[in-house]
């Protein structure tokens, strides 16, 4: 019996605690209209609902993966760059060779001829020494150069290199005055 009384009375104290009574609101003529109160419980807030523990370990895993990818791409970009920049210098090597070949072999004289180039000729004739692409060298044979008279100033200048990963077919236009010959800016 005594358990049945604390009983109802801790069930009217959470009542009391959590419900707050109906309020009658009153108009002429004595009519009145009983409006219920919503029942408020402190438990039931948006906070109290959210396991903060779970949440802050997801959130962590994300930021973690998203630290992870970023890292991913930025190497693999780095990889990238590294490998166009020496594809580039052995680009920049044949085209130096080049010019020292055919400043003393006579360049091409006529508006429209032509004059090609092998890299092996160039490697016989010490003008330029192997290319090589992640330490394989580059197919000497299958490569080569063209060069074209546009102008009486102006010459194309294409290169094709050829290497075992990949090939590459570059160019540039060469302004020449007497025996000096410099690429031309692209604008």
């Amino acid at each position: 019996m005594y358990e049945e009384k604390e009983i109802k009375y801790k069930r009217r104290k959470i009542k009391k605690k959590f419900v707050k009574p109906e309020k009658k609101v009153f108009f002429k003529n004595n009519w009145h209209i009983t409006i219920p109160r919503i029942k408020i419980f402190k438990s039931n807030s948006f906070f109290s609902k959210i396991d903060w523990k779970h949440l802050g370990l997801k959130l962590g895993v994300l930021l973690l993966a998203m630290v992870l990818i970023i890292f991913t791409i930025s190497r693999i970009n780095k990889y990238y760059k590294k490998e166009n920049e020496s594809f580039n210098q052995n680009i920049q090597k044949i085209t130096d060779a080049t010019l020292a070949y055919y400043l003393e072999n006579s360049l091409p004289v006529n508006i429209g001829d032509s004059s090609s180039l092998v890299l092996e000729e160039m490697i016989k004739e010490k003008y330029l020494e192997g290319v090589k692409e992640n330490n394989n060298s580059c197919d000497y044979l299958s490569s080569y150069v063209i060069i074209t008279k546009t102008s009486l100033s102006e010459y194309r200048l294409k290169i094709y290199l050829e290497c075992p990963d990949k090939q590459k077919a570059v160019e540039q236009v060469l302004a020449c005055d007497n025996d000096e010959c410099k690429i031309k800016e692209k604008n």
